[in-house]
């Protein structure tokens, strides 16, 4: 298949957002006691409960759901959303459901106020909220949007992330994150670890330039200016054990996708990157629809 046109920002937005979607799996993986895929299926849980975001009236919704409104989820269809293996989500479920941050009702399971409103959960949420108006600033210092100086008014609203426009924000947020681990998972037959591995190594390649102005520069970074990483590094960062990266980076390397640097570790060549102009599309596009669902949301942001 011929890869897609991409447009002038593309690498840009892949960098900030990608970045962003990197700090976001270490606070889903904090979320559940450094267990990255139970905090994965919990927030899954919690999305599906909140409802849809198609709609404008859901996304504009700006209250927590009463344990008694929330829409049940079944295991089954949380192993859809996630592209993970059945058995796999039934038994983080029954964790979850054991240590009371879910509770199984007629149709399924949710997550009730009270699992949100422990400190430790309710700190993670907020993180994922200092996380958006971080990823905002990201996208507004490349040149993508223009939030008409919004981004220091949300914060200053940091306060309770369970009411008035921070939840809303945190909503899409989460919807953002869980399509964007779905999409990962379709670019590497639907294993989710093998492609956070392979982010995880290219964004610690080049996160000397993504925190500096260099991030806006629109060509693909050389493979001369990326620095090598280590798979424990790598482990330590996704919270997943390390023979399990070091297979899974194996793998990347048997593909094609990475590549040794020496003793000093992988980075993923900027020859892989232009070959995968699908992955970088597909980034862009999440990262114009959070956007626009922050426009129709209500917070005064536009595209540049």
């Amino acid at each position: 298949m011929a890869n897609p046109t991409l447009p002038t920002n593309a690498y840009p937005v892949l960098r900030v957002s990608v970045e962003y979607f990197m700090r976001s799996i270490d606070l889903l993986g904090q979320l559940q006691n450094d267990n990255l895929i139970r905090g994965m299926i919990f927030i899954a849980m919690w999305n599906a409960n909140v409802g849809s975001l198609s709609a404008l009236e859901n996304v504009s919704k700006t209250s927590a759901v009463p344990d008694d409104e929330g829409l049940p989820i079944g295991v089954r269809e949380l192993s859809r959303n996630l592209n993970l293996p059945y058995e796999t989500v039934r038994r983080h479920v029954h964790h979850l459901q054991h240590a009371r941050q879910c509770m199984k009702v007629d149709g399924g399971f949710i997550v009730p106020l009270s699992a949100l409103r422990r400190r430790q959960t309710a700190t993670i949420m907020r993180n994922f909220y200092v996380n958006a108006t971080r990823l905002l600033r990201d996208l507004e210092r490349i040149g993508f949007v223009d939030s008409h100086g919004n981004i220091r008014m949300l914060d200053r609203a940091i306060g309770d992330v369970l009411s008035d426009i921070n939840f809303t924000i945190v909503r899409l947020l989460i919807a953002v994150l869980l399509r964007a681990l779905k999409t990962t998972s379709g670019f590497w037959e639907d294993n989710i670890v093998t492609g956070l591995v392979f982010n995880a190594i290219w964004t610690a390649n080049i996160k000397h330039i993504t925190n500096t102005d260099m991030v806006s520069v629109r060509a693909i970074i050389p493979d001369s200016e990326r620095k090598p990483v280590s798979v424990l590094a790598v482990a330590n960062s996704l919270r997943v054990p390390y023979e399990t990266t070091r297979r899974h980076a194996n793998d990347l390397v048997r593909r094609g996708a990475c590549v040794r640097v020496g003793s000093e570790g992988l980075i993923v060549p900027s020859e892989f990157h232009r070959g995968a102009a699908a992955m970088t599309r597909a980034v862009y596009d999440i990262a114009v629809d959070f956007i626009d669902s922050l426009r129709r949301a209500g917070l005064n942001i536009d595209r540049l």
